[in-house]
């Protein structure tokens, strides 16, 4: 009778074990989704001043549609400054918007990076847990 019961609570000290496992896992696995979600959170907050940013640029262009406009209309009134003045501010123009390209594109990663190095460091958390509780002994302190 003592076998069966020591048997039971050894089932038991392991269901235990076993559940306290579970429980580290899941807070873990927590952790990481809020680190993700907040990592998430600032990248969408980032594109804020690239709404200013194109905000001022429509309002460029649109000064810039008016002057071409005007100069349509009156052959001959462009000077040479003016000229020159107006194939500056193109240029300017043009380089702002490959700029807003190249950081669209960079931003257009930040949540799949966001999410898997949140999966990989839940995963390799994980990971290291079981092992240190697979082979029974504490981890290193280092």
């Amino acid at each position: 009778m003592t076998t069966i019961k020591n048997l039971l609570l050894a089932l038991l000290n392991a269901t235990l074990i076993l559940v306290a496992l579970c429980l580290v896992l899941a807070l873990l696995l927590t952790q990481s989704a809020e680190r993700a979600a907040d990592g998430f959170r600032d990248a969408v907050g980032s594109m804020a001043p690239l709404r200013a940013e194109v905000a001022e640029m429509r309002e460029a262009m649109t000064g810039l549609r008016t002057e071409v406009r005007l100069l349509a209309e009156q052959p001959g009134a462009l000077s040479e400054n003016a000229e020159t003045a107006l194939e500056a501010r193109l240029s300017a123009l043009n380089d702002r918007m490959a700029q807003m390209d190249a950081r669209f594109a960079s931003l257009d990663e930040v949540p799949n990076q966001v999410i898997e190095t949140a999966v990989d460091h839940a995963a390799d958390r994980a990971a290291d847990l079981i092992n240190q509780y697979r082979s029974c002994t504490p981890g290193d302190p280092t």
